[in-house]
């Protein structure tokens, strides 16, 4: 079983993560977990998406707020989270939306699915 990174917030497959090197712990059901990582206006259709479904979505950017002031928030990546409890219905829906393990975190899509 898949193992929390509370710090990484991305599941894990060993008892370590290794991005932060924290140990894991066992995802509870109100845990946010890293789903995918998409530009403007995918992830807007994603979290549109999941909300239709009634599975609550967070995004943050990756850039800063003056950033996205200067260049526009088309340019940014938003990394979507959703509760763990949802989180197997929501890979559903982003698999139809977008294809069958294409992530766009700079991982293979194999360590994103776990």
């Amino acid at each position: 079983m898949a193992l929390y990174c509370e710090n990484c917030m991305k599941m894990i497959e060993n008892t370590v993560c290794p991005e932060c090197e924290r140990m894991g712990r066992e995802p509870r059901d109100m845990d946010e977990v890293f789903l995918a990582e998409r530009g403007h206006p995918w992830s807007d259709m994603l979290c549109d998406v999941l909300r239709q479904e009634g599975i609550p979505s967070l995004r943050r950017g990756s850039l800063g707020a003056g950033m996205m002031m200067t260049i526009g928030h088309f340019l940014d990546l938003e990394s979507v989270y959703v509760n763990y409890c949802h989180l197997e219905k929501a890979r559903e829906i982003y698999d139809s939306l977008f294809g069958a393990g294409e992530m766009l975190s700079g991982e293979d899509a194999d360590d994103e699915m776990e």
